[in-house]
């Protein structure tokens, strides 16, 4: 406890006092300072305390790269009711060409204090995970991601959520229905460098490690 308040209080650039007071729903803390500390805890990867969880509107929004492959309005539909049981209102974002894109998607959702965004554990815009297992926002997600002679999982927080062949026909007939069909060396290569990507938002990684199977 300590050390959260500490390190709330030094991103927040405010007294560990001042961070227990809004931990503790005391009053004589402004908004401003109490939506700065709130900040904290979640680029922090803090929980909120229970009564400050509920200032998050209930929806979570769900970005999809396309409605075209069926797979995705089947993957909207069993998120939407899981979402539904567990009283959240799912908000479904779509990207057409020329229209919104998903960072901007991503800040409208933020700016709407939502309670989630789910665009995690498959592989983009190819396979969509088969389950529903990532942390809610404001924790860390443990991936881990298996290659082995063009054979490839997907783990996310301990379940295996999707599993594909690059060499298959099925992979390449998705590329080529996809808008990655423009890069002809897209998954084709043997070594490489490993990119880290955000979507125009903050985002944070930690204990990143890489094994080189025998």
């Amino acid at each position: 406890m300590t050390r959260r308040l500490a390190d709330v209080a030094a991103y927040a650039k405010v007294s560990e006092a001042t961070v227990s007071r809004v931990l503790n729903g005391k009053a004589g803390v402004s908004k401003a300072t109490q939506q700065a500390v709130l900040t904290a805890l979640d680029v922090l990867g803090y929980e909120r305390p229970t009564q400050l969880r509920g200032q998050r509107a209930r929806l979570v929004g769900l970005v999809l790269p396309e409605l075209q492959n069926p797979i995705f309005p089947a993957f909207a539909e069993v998120m939407g009711v899981a979402l539904a049981q567990r009283g959240f209102t799912p908000v479904l974002c779509t990207q057409t060409a020329g229209g919104v894109s998903e960072a901007e998607y991503v800040d409208l959702l933020l700016q709407q204090q939502v309670s989630g965004v789910v665009f995690a554990g498959g592989l983009y815009a190819l396979y969509a995970p088969t389950k529903d297992v990532p942390k809610p926002v404001g924790q860390f997600n443990q991936a881990r991601i298996v290659v082995d002679h063009g054979k490839v999982q997907h783990w996310l927080n301990g379940e295996k959520v999707c599993e594909y062949d690059i060499n298959s026909a099925d992979f390449k007939a998705r590329v080529a229905a996809s808008k990655f069909k423009q890069w002809p060396q897209f998954a084709t290569g043997k070594t490489g460098a490993i990119a880290l990507q955000n979507h125009g938002n903050a985002v944070w990684f930690r204990n990143l490690k890489i094994r080189i199977l025998k």
